[in-house]
């Protein structure tokens, strides 16, 4: 889905960061739909799951970075 996505900051010179440790793929695509602001709703239809599933994978996402 946003695989193709690459940083934009001048210190990774448009390399894509490596992913968390311990995520899983799915986890993976939606920590970087979070960060480039993607609303949770639009990620969950994507996804095909509901609003209310997609934040719950959330927290466990936030769970597993400890924050």
């Amino acid at each position: 889905m946003l695989e193709h996505i690459k940083c934009a900051c001048p210190d990774c010179r448009g390399v894509a960061p490596q992913p968390p440790v311990g995520l899983t793929n799915v986890e993976q695509v939606m920590l970087r739909a979070l960060c480039l602001g993607v609303p949770d709703k639009a990620e969950a239809i994507d996804l095909g799951i509901s609003e209310k599933s997609y934040r719950r994978k959330l927290s466990v996402i936030y769970k597993k970075l400890g924050v």
